[in-house]
């Protein structure tokens, strides 16, 4: 019998698509929508921009991730159990709990980049191949709510992941945000 913990999907391009449901070409796109998603459910609606070496910067007004440093790299830990702040699956949501271990899954298979500014707080988020994940302090964060921004390595994207075709499905759910709570129903 093959057995393996599923997490492990998440640390090569050829497997995370596997968990994140979509091809490794759309890992971007992928990216952008799961922090676009958990920024508008925190704070109604996010501001999603291209930032220099082809990264994306995704950021609300929120109250900001909780905890310590090593809280907030757990929260980061591709090897952590599912973790939803959303009990049912709405039609409109990806799989509930995968959001944030698809971004920093496809940061450590790509060699990428992860930052995390928060709480009067900047971080670089360092992903390890045993599914952990560490958050090095690098700065303040004066700004209220959060700010994360992410640049993606080696991929079959353009420079740092992300371009304007990467940011289709997050500008979608700014749209769809923008109208309060939308569907709240069960699912069929």
């Amino acid at each position: 019998m093959f057995e393996r913990e599923d997490w492990t999907l998440f640390r090569s391009v050829e497997t995370i698509g596997q968990k994140a449901g979509v091809t490794k070409e759309m890992l971007p796109r992928l990216v952008a929508k799961e922090l676009a998603d958990n920024a508008a459910d925190e704070a109604g609606t996010c501001t999603v921009e291209l930032i220099h070496g082809g990264g994306l910067c995704v950021s609300d007004l929120g109250g900001g991730i909780p905890g310590s440093a090593d809280e907030i790299a757990a929260l980061f830990s591709v090897a952590r159990h599912l973790r939803s702040s959303k009990y049912l699956r709405l039609p409109t949501r990806g799989a509930l709990g995968n959001g944030i271990r698809v971004v920093a899954g496809s940061v450590l298979a790509t060699g990428g980049d992860l930052q995390v500014s928060t709480k009067g707080n900047r971080y670089r988020i360092l992903v390890h191949d045993d599914g952990t994940a560490t958050a090095e302090r690098i700065g303040d964060h004066p700004q209220d709510g959060t700010c994360i921004e992410v640049r993606l390595g080696q991929g079959p994207w353009p420079e740092g992941g992300f371009g304007e075709d990467e940011m289709v499905w997050a500008e979608q759910v700014m749209v769809f945000s923008k109208g309060g709570k939308g569907y709240q129903g069960k699912t069929s």
